[in-house]
């Protein structure tokens, strides 16, 4: 197996070349009106499994292109719908859909119900959203432990590999041609090596900003809704 598809095999994560485009906010309502709150109030929570039929994933202002992969899984590590609260507010949004209300009369009469059945906050939403980013910053350490796995077997190895070769050299002159052969193959892989870590290390940069971006600006979209 070559050294890209090792890195291919490591827990280094990869994200999204495409940036989600922006939407423009709908316009916010300043309270739930007392038949909205009426409606939500005797509505019950459905049963029905989330799919991204009932709520794709939110619009956020466009971020650097960045890897596909590296994104993805930065998502589902970090997915406010795979949490307790946001499951939780999805169960009662979803019998509120095709009532004619907009989103953020919809978001609070959710929040109204699963405040007064579950306990629900909007605090503890957007301290979800704090979780979140832990999370995600957490995700360094566990890249760089891969980094450092990769850095001790592709690049150190051959390194010290290099220096064998070279002391070779030196004291064996009639191998010159063969072991000059060597040092040139291995000084190859040690620069394919040192590219493909220095790629890595770009591609994950870019995957941590532009979830950071995204969870930020899911945040503050939230608060905007809930509060």
């Amino acid at each position: 197996m070559g050294i890209t598809e090792k890195l291919k095999h490591m827990h280094i994560l990869e994200e999204d070349d495409k940036s989600a485009s922006p939407k423009p906010h709908e316009q916010q309502v300043a309270h739930v009106d007392s038949h909205v709150a009426q409606q939500a109030a005797v509505v019950a929570p459905t049963t029905e499994p989330m799919t991204s039929a009932h709520y794709p994933y939110p619009t956020i202002a466009p971020v650097e292109a960045v890897a596909s992969d590296k994104l993805q899984k930065l998502r589902d590590k970090t997915n406010f719908d795979a949490t307790e609260v946001g499951a939780l507010l999805r169960k009662f949004l979803v019998p509120l859909e095709g009532l004619g209300l907009d989103e953020k009369t919809k978001y609070k009469a959710a929040l109204a119900t699963a405040n007064a059945q579950q306990g629900l906050t909007a605090d503890k939403v957007l301290e979800t959203f704090d979780t979140l980013l832990t999370t995600l910053h957490g995700e360094q350490g566990n890249f760089q432990r891969a980094l450092d796995q990769f850095e001790s077997k592709e690049i150190k190895d051959r390194q010290n590999r290099l220096k064998q070769v070279s002391d070779q050299i030196a004291q064996k002159k009639k191998e010159l041609e063969d072991l000059t052969a060597q040092l040139s193959v291995v000084s190859g892989q040690l620069a394919r090596a040192q590219q493909d870590e220095q790629q890595v290390q770009n591609d994950f940069s870019k995957a941590m900003q532009a979830r950071a971006t995204e969870i930020s600006q899911q945040k503050e979209r939230y608060s905007t809704l809930l509060k």
